[in-house]
């Protein structure tokens, strides 16, 4: 699912609203943690994965990025292309308010 959603935003296939909805019908949620239930994944949670270069496998630390050890879920193209478009979406935005 996570590979899925990368590729379609990256492609500019689908909004972020978008992907939430979709991955909410294909049943990815959000972890249970203490005093919280699991919950659908919601569009601040969808924005947060599509800018975390852990999918990649750099695994950041106090600010500094290192090499994890894991098999990356995304290849650094795809990922890069999700930035473009993030960034594409954060300047239209920009441009809209003044």
């Amino acid at each position: 699912m996570v590979r899925w959603a990368f590729r379609h935003y990256a492609e500019g296939h689908a909004s972020i609203a978008d992907l939430a909805e979709s991955l909410v019908i294909l049943g990815l949620a959000a972890v249970a943690r203490p005093g919280r239930d699991v919950r659908p994944f919601g569009v601040s949670s969808v924005h947060r994965m599509l800018r975390n270069p852990y999918y990649t496998r750099i695994v950041r630390f106090r600010g500094v990025e290192y090499p994890g050890t894991h098999e990356p879920l995304v290849d650094r193209e795809v990922w890069a292309n999700a930035q473009l478009v993030l960034a594409s979406h954060q300047s239209s935005r920009a441009i809209r308010t003044i």
